[in-house]
């Protein structure tokens, strides 16, 4: 017979969790570090693979061409939506 396996729910959100949320945020989207603790502090067990699906989401957008003055601002409003659940449709 097979083995079935399932992930288990995030209980906590650790502080090395955290530590790598704000780093991708300072050095891929230009935030500061202040910032980026501050938006770090956002996660919950809750919502933390699915922040960290939409920063992934962001950086691949940025980097497939899409051209932002502001890194920071746009990724800032992007996670704030997202963390407040404010969602937006991509226009086609």
């Amino acid at each position: 017979t097979g083995v079935q396996t399932c992930a288990l729910p995030i209980l906590a959100v650790t502080e090395k969790q955290r530590e790598l949320f704000a780093d991708l945020l300072t050095r891929h989207f230009g935030f500061d570090t202040t910032t980026a603790a501050k938006m770090s502090e956002r996660i919950t067990p809750d919502n933390y693979q699915n922040a960290m699906d939409k920063l992934m989401d962001l950086l691949n957008r940025m980097r497939d061409g899409m051209t932002i003055k502001d890194r920071a601002a746009y990724a800032y409003a992007a996670l704030d939506n997202f963390f407040r659940g404010i969602t937006f449709q991509r226009r086609v």
